[in-house]
């Protein structure tokens, strides 16, 4: 049995988590926590701080898409989907698209609160949250090309003003 590690697996993984920080805000220390806790052999609780991110991902997305119905709210919006696929369903144009396109991750991670034992959390983990990583990587490739079109669309207006207040 192998005993103390250093740099301990979380100590590692932390710093490249750290991008990550601002996009979860409230929820970026359960990233941290479902690593750490995955480190200290806790399959299953590292399991649900996992389910935790990719719910705050899916509300996230909810409450941007839907933030101009004066009459939305949440917790009534989430009452009246079936299953978390059917949340995903309807944000599939916001959603990123590696977790459109596995909608099954959400039922693994909650198979894996409710059903498997430890040990096969544990064996799980380490692909479940490289799945996690690349939605949250794909939704910051997302945000950035966004805001790349915002920026480069604004110029071009102000350019257009320019030119079509010199031909006056």
């Amino acid at each position: 049995m192998k005993i103390g590690e250093y740099p301990s697996l979380s100590d590692r993984l932390y710093p490249t988590l750290r991008k990550y920080e601002k996009d979860l805000g409230d929820s970026y220390p359960e990233l941290r926590m479902a690593v750490n806790l995955y480190s200290h052999n806790v399959g299953i609780g590292s399991f649900t701080y996992l389910r935790r991110v990719l719910e705050k991902v899916v509300s996230d997305t909810a409450k941007i898409k839907y933030a101009e119905q004066s009459d939305w709210d949440f917790a009534k919006w989430r009452r009246n989907k079936r299953s978390f696929e059917d949340m995903i369903s309807d944000l599939s144009d916001r959603l990123p698209s590696f977790l459109v396109g596995n909608p099954l991750l959400y039922g693994i991670l909650s198979k894996g609160i409710h059903d498997l034992k430890e040990d096969e959390c544990l064996e799980y983990f380490e692909i479940i949250e490289k799945a996690i990583v690349e939605i949250l990587d794909e939704k910051i490739r997302i945000s950035e090309r966004d805001n790349s079109l915002n920026f480069v669309s604004e110029k071009l207006s102000k350019i257009q003003f320019k030119l079509d207040n010199n031909k006056k």
